[in-house]
């Protein structure tokens, strides 16, 4: 062992394994680099600084990081976040647990079980944690967890409940409960909210929280019926024929706090329908409880014919009524309703001929008996006295239902779909000339 001492025989073991040592020391930095929110600071700044002021985007939280979490969002429940004993330092995914709160830390907000059993290093509640980190550049943790490249792993989406909103154990009345937080109510000091998918998108923002409107039947019960042609409609449309009594719900859904109006918009042959509990608003539940009820016409021994063609009027809206046409070879009845627009025109709007407000509609349809079961039709786009421009070809706007109980009185029921206007009025002739003729054909 010439040239060489004690000392050298033992210098380049010793070496080695001193170099050694500092590589797995670095190696288990790397692997815990993350471990506390300390580590954190150099990005998102010092938990304790107060005003806290975002390095990411610059918002001022008013307060520190560490007494918005801990006052504002858990109500002093300081063993949700650290390890009792030690409330210098919070681990990213253990702690004690707070009062009904797991013992995961950050992990209960920033993390989602779902993730879990991907990762395996970890738990891997913070896939999405650490892939919005890799999306922003900032790669480190790939080294050890699988799950941080999104190429290797996609987390659950933005929608899926962290474990403390599922959780939120007792006595935290302001812990987040909604994970896309859609009214913004939940945004602490005007953050932009949380990306715990790791996609780049924040709450309501995130296409994961897509608002699925909860839409609600409206239905009933119908009895007493025995005739045809039955039609109810809500709120002047989604018209539903109605053969026999039973159940019926209407094919359109409302949303919650919707309107609803729920209509006869056709009578069956020979009888009367009413609707009871047919309108009011949607209460986050479904409606079956309209109820239809259906009952026998009366006889009156009247019998629509000829006689009845004639000018008929409710005097109580003198200006208004109605031309009458029976055509009794065929049972088909025509007519003509002169009346007005439903709120008069504002006083700048004028018309060349006649009041601006003036509406005219016709009806037609079958008549059995003393009833007439009318469609109800309106025509615009014409000129005074010109073929030219041609008016648009009649819309049925609603329908229309005349019960006469003598050659002198009837009452009129309609239903038009829109504006959604019901209701009903009894008209006379404007003369009685035709009262004996109508009389004579009984």
């Amino acid at each position: 062992m010439q040239g060489y001492s004690r000392c050298d025989v033992f210098k380049t073991p010793l070496l080695f394994s001193l170099t050694l040592i500092v590589i797995l020391v670095a190696g288990l930095s790397e692997a815990l680099a993350y471990d506390k929110y300390s580590d954190c600071d150099d990005c998102h700044g010092d938990f304790r600084d107060s005003p806290y002021t975002s390095l990411a985007n610059g918002a001022n939280w008013g307060n520190s990081l560490h007494d918005v979490h801990r006052n504002e969002m858990l109500n002093g429940d300081c063993n949700t976040c650290h390890v009792s004993g030690d409330f210098d330092s919070v681990s990213i995914d253990s702690s004690t647990g707070g009062n009904g709160l797991a013992p995961i830390s950050c992990m209960g907000c920033h993390g989602r079980d779902e993730d879990m059993g991907n990762d395996s290093l970890s738990g891997g509640r913070g896939a999405g944690l650490r892939q919005h980190h890799y999306t922003a550049g900032v790669e480190r943790c790939v080294n050890c967890h699988s799950d941080s490249n999104p190429a290797s792993y996609t987390p659950v989406g933005e929608d899926v409940l962290p474990n403390y909103y599922a959780n939120p154990g007792a006595n935290h009345p302001q812990i987040p409960k909604d994970p896309c937080n859609a009214d913004g109510s939940e945004r602490f000091a005007g953050t932009e909210g949380l990306d715990n998918d790791g996609d780049g998108s924040y709450d309501a923002a995130d296409s994961d929280c897509t608002v699925m409107s909860i839409t609600y039947s409206v239905g009933g019960n119908v009895s007493g019926l025995t005739g045809s042609g039955l039609a109810l409609q809500n709120n002047g449309a989604d018209t539903l024929s109605i053969a026999a009594n039973g159940s019926f719900s209407f094919a359109t859904e409302l949303e919650d706090a919707s309107a609803y109006s729920v209509t006869v918009s056709a009578q069956p042959t020979g009888q009367t329908c009413s609707v009871a509990n047919g309108s009011g608003t949607i209460a986050a539940a479904d409606v079956s409880n309209v109820a239809v009820t259906c009952e026998d016409n009366p006889s009156s021994g009247i019998q629509i014919n000829t006689g009845m063609n004639d000018a008929w009027f409710y005097p109580e809206t003198d200006g208004q009524g109605m031309l009458i046409s029976v055509f009794d070879n065929s049972d088909v009845m025509f007519v003509a309703w002169f009346t007005f627009d439903v709120e008069r025109p504002p006083a700048d709007v004028t018309a060349m001929l006649g009041d601006p407000g003036h509406r005219w509609l016709t009806a037609q349809g079958t008549f059995n008996g003393n009833i007439a079961t009318l469609e109800l039709y309106q025509t615009v786009g014409g000129v005074f006295d010109s073929s030219n421009p041609a008016p648009d070809p009649a819309e049925k706007i609603g329908t229309m239902t005349i019960v006469w109980s003598s050659c002198n009185s009837a009452i009129v029921s309609y239903v038009i779909d829109s504006p959604p206007l019901v209701g009903e009025f009894p008209i006379q002739r404007v003369v009685p000339n035709n009262i004996t003729l109508c009389e004579s054909m009984q």
